[in-house]
């Protein structure tokens, strides 16, 4: 009777336990053109992801006084190689990342008598080759985890941007994500037979607040972007079991369980493009992430990690991005953050979060057509590889084992922009 409605614990913790704490979006990019330098994207205007970046300059369109629809396809693809695990113990880690990244930006002008810049953006990010919609895993171990690389992700904002005064622009949008209940309905007998089976799962959407802000002007651009906490969650999970004897009904052994599913830290960046010259520019962001709530996070109503001894810190993260233009129809860029580990305390037991600080160097091309074939607008190919060196770390962990973990992440990004 308790062991049954034990193992169906067991098997709900396996199936979603292990949190996302990937977003690709900020870990990775989803503009190539802004991963290439940095992934600083709040002051980068014409950009088809701005929904994600800063939805204020989606109404921003380069020598026009209305926005412009673009349509962006793109791929990522991140391989790490990490060692990590108990010191003198360690594992290889290498699950990559397959994403297809979607982004959109799509002009309302026409929906008044005067045209009026605002824009409406979309953006989509789908991993493991769009199957991450319905991918589980149970990543804990004992040798630890490394819960920010290699997990499955999917992530979805959307936005709208407008002129409001001058070169002042204003948006708004949001951060999808995903809170669910399960019902679980189960009769035992003491020799461990079950009837009356049957698991409802209820789902909705939780929208994380995004509010940018743009200043454009011919040589600068300065944006602001606050993006609010996100966080799946599964919970209640209700698998109470009714026990049976003899073809009555005995006793309810009440079980109810909660857990975190994906995570997005509370986030302020502020950056600014400055155009030197018709050949050089310069990106440069600071973003602040409120870390600290994660730890304080999982000790509210989830099962799997509220007792393992988590705790976070905000960090700061600097961006520098230049980019260099010797032709008309060619950019090259190149770009580098340094992003501390916010994991002070790593957890314990068989939920040991491996997590590094992290130099992340880029390059990057952009190439646009400007007359391609059946086409009447330019297209626009961004391409940008980054790597990853994460500075070894030894910690101790509160029972006892030292943990140690080093390596490095190949990441490729490519994105196709047609305009319309």
């Amino acid at each position: 009777m308790k062991r049954c409605a034990f193992v169906a614990a067991i098997v709900l913790c396996a199936w979603i336990s292990h949190a996302s704490l990937i977003f690709i979006p900020s870990d990775y990019g989803l503009s190539a053109e802004a991963a290439s330098l940095a992934n600083a994207g709040v002051a980068i205007g014409e950009n088809p992801f701005g929904s994600y970046y800063n939805p204020a300059f989606l109404a921003v369109t380069e020598g026009e006084d209305t926005a412009g629809s673009q349509l962006a396809i793109g791929y990522l693809y991140a391989l790490p190689q990490f060692d990590g695990g108990p010191k003198g113990d360690t594992e290889k880690f290498s699950e990559s990342n397959q994403a297809i990244v979607l982004g959109m930006e799509l002009a309302l002008d026409s929906l008044f008598k005067k045209p009026y810049p605002l824009s409406f953006g979309l953006t989509l990010v789908a991993d493991d080759n769009t199957n991450a919609f319905l991918h589980f895993t149970d990543g804990r171990s004992d040798k630890g985890e490394f819960q920010r690389y290699g997990i499955s992700s999917v992530g979805i904002s959307a936005g709208l941007g407008a002129k409001v005064y001058g070169p002042i622009y204003l948006g708004v949008g949001g951060l999808v994500g995903i809170q669910a209940s399960t019902t679980m309905i189960l009769r035992t007998t003491m020799g461990g037979k079950t009837s009356d089976e049957s698991i409802e799962m209820k789902a909705s959407p939780s929208l994380a607040p995004v509010v940018g802000i743009g200043l454009d002007w011919k040589k600068l651009n300065v944006g602001v972007t606050y993006r609010g906490k996100m966080v799946s969650k599964v919970g209640p999970v209700d698998a109470s079991t009714q026990a049976v004897v003899g073809g009555s009904d005995l006793a309810t052994i009440p079980l109810e369980l909660y857990f975190k599913d994906g995570y997005v830290p509370q986030q302020v960046a502020l950056g600014a493009l400055w155009r030197i010259s018709d050949l050089f520019s310069v990106d440069l962001q600071a973003d602040w992430l409120n870390w600290s709530d994660f730890s304080k996070e999982v000790e509210k109503k989830d099962n799997a990690r509220k007792e393992i001894e988590l705790e976070t810190k905000d960090i700061f993260v600097p961006r520098v991005g230049i980019e260099i233009d010797p032709l008309s129809y060619l950019a090259v860029r190149l770009g580098y953050r340094y992003e501390e580990t916010p994991f002070d305390k790593v957890g314990s037991g068989n939920n040991v979060v491996l997590d590094n600080s992290r130099h992340v160097a880029s390059l990057g091309v952009g190439v646009k057509v400007e007359k391609p074939p059946l086409l009447s607008k330019p297209l626009d190919f961004d391409l940008t590889y980054s790597l990853f060196s994460l500075v070894a770390r030894d910690i101790d962990t509160p029972d006892g084992r030292t943990f140690e973990s080093s390596g490095m992440l190949h990441n490729v990004l490519g994105t196709l922009t047609v305009r319309f």
